[in-house]
């Protein structure tokens, strides 16, 4: 079991028993009450304020609570809409759904959740309560200006982590309010949520202003089996010289890298130290089926030429004429082909060629040598919309079975998905990933001098980031942590308090981030979320308009439909992926 999990386990396990005993002896203060698993903080006291605050603009509420319907009436058909898609799609697909494959993904607890680191916890946290405390307070104030009236307002945690907020209406009181009334309370949480994350994105666009990139090379990560894991060089060290050259970005590191020949790379970072990489060509990735070069392999030579560099070993490859090649790693020779790998499109003239296998690679187009994925795409890119070519390529199961393939390139493609690398191959010589903070950077403060539509991208731009691993990024992004505190520099008047800014601008951004989140799944209907309840008043309002007999039986027929139907769709996106793997 990994570490992590066994440590968080522990550690509830040990509360629980704690507070349970507190509970059982009668030391639990009035306002906190046991309902296992949960832990509720139940008052009055905040009644009197949100009266004020409801009556003293009045008016303005109202407003606000019919945009909030306007709203939440767009998010639940959207939602529904994309919940029914995403089902039908993982159910098609089980694979596609990288963020499910694995459940506890779905729970916001940092350390556990792949995507939550648990440096960003007290950023996270804070977003959290912020979140709830917010939506629930939009459903209070609406109750008073609808004349619905409150017992008790509280926060519900499942151990130290907020799980939820809550607003707890008279039932008689709830019962006897107008349907407009009702709806409007429901879409206040709603609306308050997309507000909250609107005004959190003009604070951190100001303040990101103030945060840029530390002059020098961030590492971001170093590869296992790599030269570089075999030197004193660590993750989060920023490179300021190599080889005597000094270094000012990620872009001047990576260029260095190219342009250097030596086989040795003499570095030093920003603390000073001196760090040593004897270089050497690795396999970083290579494709899971018919390849004899593995993750990690040391690529020591290619055919008679010894190779030390990445770029002598490009070369070396990218003279090759034949199909094949031997190549010598620390552990054995093997016979490699060169071309470019991928996997034939069904239905295509590839996939006809090649029926047992769609795994296939491309040696030759016409009189051009193909060595790998980018020498055909410079190829398509540079061919005619409508072109009949000669291709020579061959299956991966049987590479020296070559076949001359006649086809007709239209809209630069040829019916093959083309797998990156030489014959799916991707190479490095140090192991030293770059971490992208200038772009994290540069998002963070997009140019609002387009106005709302740069704000909704900059808005939709973060909802990506901490995911950003699922869409070809080489890191998420989790706020500015203490693992990349060390990438950025704090500039002008919040200069002598760098540590406070960066945790403010996280906490900004997982707020914006939770917040729109909790709007969306909560717009969602379908049981004990607001978009369930509001589709329930929403059907009860058409039909008794309509004019049915027994409107309130075909209402609730209506509500159940849908709400079981979503939660349905729901269960499918979360769970069929995980147990499709485990079957």
């Amino acid at each position: 079991m990994n570490l992590t999990i066994l440590v968080t386990i522990l550690i509830l396990v040990a509360f629980y028993i704690g507070i349970g005993l507190l509970n059982k002896n009668g030391r639990l203060p009035g306002f906190i009450s046991l309902q296992f698993p949960m832990i509720l903080l139940q008052s009055e006291r905040g009644k009197p304020t949100i009266h004020y605050v409801a009556d003293r603009f009045e008016r303005f509420w109202k407003i606000w609570g019919f945009l909030g319907v306007v709203l939440t009436g767009i998010g639940l058909v959207l939602g529904g809409l994309l919940v029914t898609l995403s089902a039908i799609q993982v159910l098609s697909n089980p694979t596609t759904a990288t963020l499910t494959s694995d459940p506890k993904n779905l729970l916001v607890i940092p350390g556990l959740n792949d995507y939550l680191p648990l440096s960003a916890a007290p950023a996270i946290i804070i977003a959290l309560l912020i979140g709830m405390i917010v939506h629930e307070l939009g459903h209070a104030i609406l109750c008073r200006v609808g004349d619905i009236e409150i017992e008790s307002t509280g926060i519900v945690f499942l151990s130290l982590i907020p799980a939820g907020a809550f607003v707890q209406p008279n039932e008689e009181s709830n019962s006897e309010a107008t349907n407009w009334a009702r709806i409007r309370m429901i879409s206040g949480g709603i609306m308050n949520n997309l507000a909250i994350s609107l005004i959190c994105l003009l604070c951190l666009i100001l303040l990101v202003s103030s945060v840029s990139p530390v002059s020098g090379g961030a590492v971001g990560g170093i590869t296992q089996d790599s030269p570089a894991n075999e030197s004193t060089l660590e993750q989060g060290d920023v490179i300021t010289e190599v080889n005597g050259i000094s270094i000012d970005s990620n872009s001047e590191l990576t260029q260095t890298f190219d342009n250097i020949s030596q086989s040795q790379l003499r570095i030093q970072t920003k603390s000073g130290e001196n760090h040593t990489i004897e270089r050497q060509p690795f396999v970083v990735s290579s494709p899971r089926f018919g390849s004899e070069l593995n993750t990690g392999d040391r690529i020591l030579q290619v055919g008679e030429r010894e190779v030390r560099t990445q770029n002598h070993f490009i070369s070396v490859l990218n003279k090759v004429q034949s199909n094949t090649v031997p190549i010598k790693t620390q552990n054995n020779t093997i016979v490699y082909p060169v071309g470019a790998r991928g996997i034939a499109e069904e239905n295509s003239k590839f996939a006809r060629q090649f029926e047992n296998t769609p795994r296939v690679i491309i040696y030759q187009i016409e009189e051009t040598r193909i060595h790998s994925s980018y020498d055909l795409e410079n190829y398509l890119s540079s061919a005619n919309q409508k072109q009949n070519v000669t291709i020579q390529a061959a299956p991966i199961s049987n590479p020296e079975q070559v076949k001359s393939i006649q086809i007709n390139i239209r809209e630069s493609e040829i019916g093959m998905q083309p797998v990156e690398g030489y014959s799916g191959v991707v190479t490095s010589d140090n192991g030293i990933t770059v971490y992208p903070t200038e772009t994290y950077i540069r998002i963070l403060s997009n140019n609002t001098t387009n106005g709302w539509a740069s704000l909704l991208s900059t808005m939709g731009l973060l909802l990506v980031l901490p995911l950003a691993s699922l869409i070809g990024f080489q890191f998420n992004f989790a706020g500015f942590t203490p693992e990349i505190s060390n990438f950025v520099t704090v500039n002008g008047l919040f200069s002598q308090f760098p540590s406070i800014l960066l945790f403010v601008i996280s906490v900004l951004y997982w707020t914006i981030w939770l917040n729109i989140n909790l709007a969306l799944f909560n717009a969602i209907p379908t049981f004990a979320l607001d978009g369930g309840k509001y589709a329930k008043i929403t059907y009860e309002s058409t039909v008794k308009k309509i004019g049915v007999n027994n409107p309130t039986k075909i209402s609730n027929i209506l509500t159940k439909i849908t709400i079981y139907a979503m939660l349905i769709c729901l269960l499918i996106v979360a769970l069929y992926p995980y147990l499709s793997r485990s079957i």
